[in-house]
């Protein structure tokens, strides 16, 4: 099982370009010899600078996800997804607002727990997911590059619910190209903090919730099973 989870990582770090997704845990969760696989639906919506046309400019999308993860070693997981941008748009100074159509996303990331203490844990990661988009009508392309660090605690409220929170860096390297508009893309803000939380309905399936705040708001849920 493990192979599967090394060879998706391998290949998304071999991409050319890589933007974000839900964080979840900070900290390595799956079970030991097991792989967990989720679905996530994942909400954002940020300001951006734009070269040339300064600051701010409000950047949306709503994420379709698949994630697939699973322990290297006892404190180190390794995660890759796959998945959709169903609806990204952009706000653009004297012009009409990009409006993308679905497109192809792909990313992942690692996990690492550095210190447990009873119902606390202490954990940091790192993870990347690009996506690119383009606008038929305006003959505009958009390319989006993301690359979050964040950490911070996870703790167990009762025995298979779990809530967790922490700071976070992100770093956007983006682009958009096309009829009337060429810039580069950046975060306006890099640092922000989240909030979240997971339940297990059964042993096995689970369902999480999470929110990102002051770089970006954001909305998260996902649900997963553990096989």
């Amino acid at each position: 099982r493990m192979l599967w989870v090394v060879v998706l990582l391998g290949g998304i770090l071999h991409s050319p370009t890589a933007s974000a997704a839900m964080l979840g845990e900070p900290m390595a969760s799956v079970p030991p010899r097991q792989l967990r696989f989720e679905s996530e639906i994942d909400y954002s919506t940020r300001d951006v600078d734009m070269a040339g046309f300064g600051c701010c400019h409000a950047d949306q999308s709503l994420r379709l996800l698949v994630k697939i993860s699973g322990l290297v070693h006892d404190q180190v997981e390794l995660f890759g997804r796959i998945g959709s941008v169903v609806v990204h748009t952009l706000d653009v100074p004297g012009g009409s607002d990009i409006e993308g159509s679905p497109g192809f996303a792909v990313g992942g990331g690692l996990k690492v727990t550095l210190h447990q203490a009873g119902a606390v844990a202490w954990g940091a990661g790192a993870q990347i997911l690009y996506y690119d988009t383009n606008d038929d009508h305006l003959s505009v392309h958009t390319n989006w590059n993301e690359i979050d660090l964040f950490a911070g605690p996870t703790m167990t409220i009762l025995p298979g619910v779990t809530a967790y929170g922490g700071f976070l860096g992100s770093i956007i390297v983006g682009n958009v190209r096309g009829s009337g508009v060429s810039s580069d893309l950046s975060e306006h803000i890099p640092v922000g903090f989240f909030l979240g939380g997971e339940a297990h309905v059964t042993r096995n399936w689970f369902f999480g919730l999470e929110m990102r705040l002051l770089n970006e708001l954001s909305v998260s849920s996902r649900v997963g099973v553990d096989f």
